[in-house]
C-alpha cells in the first residue's frame, strides 16, 4: 500500500492523473480511492473484451458511469465531475 500511495503522489506531483490497474474488489477500489487515484480499471468492472465486445461497451450508455453494482464499465473516474 505504501508503494502504490507513493507512486500516486509522484504522478500527481508531475501533474499527471493516476490510473490504477488491476482493481478486482470493492475493498481494493476503496483503498486506491483513499490513496488519491483518479481512475481505476480492472476485473471489478469488466473482464477482458474482444474488439466487438469493446465496441458494444463504448456504444453503451454505461461507459464513464460510476456504479459498483453495474459491472459493465471497464474504467471509471473516482473524482466527481471528470
Amino acid at each position: 500500500q505504501m508503494l502504490v500511495s507513493a507512486i500516486i503522489s509522484m504522478v500527481h506531483a508531475l501533474g499527471i492523473k493516476a490510473v490504477v490497474e488491476g482493481v478486482e474488489t470493492r475493498e481494493q477500489m476503496r483503498l486506491v480511492e483513499q490513496m488519491g487515484a483518479d481512475y481505476v480499471q480492472g476485473f471489478l468492472f469488466s473482464r477482458a473484451l474482444d474488439v466487438e465486445q469493446f465496441q458494444m461497451l463504448l456504444d453503451s450508455s454505461e461507459v464513464g458511469r460510476f456504479q459498483l453494482d453495474d459491472q459493465a464499465a471497464a474504467a471509471t473516474s473516482l473524482r466527481s465531475g471528470e
